[in-house]
């Protein structure tokens, strides 16, 4: 067998040994993201009262953290776009945060667009930073889109 041969077989495999190794090792690192949940819509008096699980898992503490919001109704038309405070965020925890809309009829809403990350303050954070790690889920019939 020729030298080249020798040492083509040995670099295949090489990466043989090594590929699932590298591999291994990337899916065990985990996502960095802000988990940002709607949990619930209620009526209550005249408004309606939103409820979301947000879990910070950026890997360090949200001192602030706010969101804009565009609710949009049956028609697909916005209904409002708000800013909603959803203050600090300790790493890997998990807080409810409810928003009271007043106004608005729970049962008039479609969806709920996260339009932006207003405030994400905190070591090495941004808010674009932390808008392009958020991941928006719904628990309701009522979307909860990015």
């Amino acid at each position: 067998m020729s030298m080249s041969r020798i040492l083509t077989a040995v670099i295949v495999a090489a990466g043989i040994l090594v590929g699932p190794a590298v591999a291994a090792d990337k899916k065990a690192t985990p996502e960095k993201q802000l988990a940002v949940e709607l949990n619930n819509m209620n009526a209550v008096k005249s408004a309606c009262r939103v409820t979301f699980m947000i879990g910070n898992k950026l890997g360090v503490p949200i001192d602030d953290l706010a969101f804009e919001l565009v609710l949009f109704g049956k028609d697909q038309k916005v209904l409002t776009l708000l800013r909603v405070n959803a203050g600090r965020m300790p790493i890997n925890k998990s807080r409810v945060k409810q928003f009271d809309l007043k106004a608005i009829k729970c049962a008039n809403v479609s969806h709920i667009l996260l339009n932006d990350v207003t405030r994400c303050k905190g070591e090495s954070l941004t808010p674009h930073g932390c808008l392009t790690a958020t991941k928006p889920t719904s628990r309701l019939k009522v979307g909860f889109i990015f």
